[in-house]
């Protein structure tokens, strides 16, 4: 059972190349309104 109510994500590090990604996919995430909707990162 979850303690967090909610979508989560979760994120690979890796890298210079991996975080520009994690970094895209972040701002794309805002843009739709849905990043404010995580319970977690």
């Amino acid at each position: 059972m979850s303690l967090l109510k909610g979508p989560t994500l979760a994120m690979s590090g890796g890298g210079f190349r991996s975080t520009l990604f994690q970094i895209g996919a972040l701002a794309r995430l805002n843009e739709f309104g849905l990043l404010p909707k995580l319970a977690c990162l």
